[in-house]
């Protein structure tokens, strides 16, 4: 009988760790059960965003989000810890890393779900060729 390995840990993410506040923090890989809430927070973000929105509304969300995903990880990165000891840069630039990170897992996911072997580039079209 034939060796039929499926190998699904080719559809994880390459390591990419950060360090923020002291702290290493794997951005490379996010777990579903972490990157589903992130995404729906950041979904919900953008859904209710106004342009009138002042800096530190936006500030405020982004600080609650990475506190959502680095608490995962370290109980004590709260909305308030981050709010006292990290710049408005470092929250700009994690929040972005880490949106950044699942955009590219999941992307990453959807061309290996590709029914076609993965090996191929070509264009898949339908109808005649001209």
């Amino acid at each position: 009988m034939a060796n039929n390995l499926i190998n699904l840990d080719l559809l994880r993410a390459e390591s990419q760790k950060v360090k923020f506040l002291g702290k290493e923090f794997e951005v490379g890989y996010i777990p579903s059960g972490l990157a589903i809430p992130l995404i729906e927070n950041h979904n919900k973000n953008i859904k209710e965003q106004k342009e009138t929105d002042s800096p530190e509304k936006l500030l405020k969300e982004n600080i609650k989000s990475v506190s959502l995903f680095c608490s995962f990880y370290e109980p004590d990165f709260t909305e308030e810890f981050l709010s006292k000891y990290a710049s408005d840069k470092q929250i700009e630039q994690m929040y972005l890393l880490i949106v950044t990170a699942i955009v590219k897992n999941f992307s990453a996911a959807v061309s290996n779900d590709d029914s076609e072997s993965s090996t191929s580039v070509e264009k898949k079209t339908t109808g005649e060729n001209w």
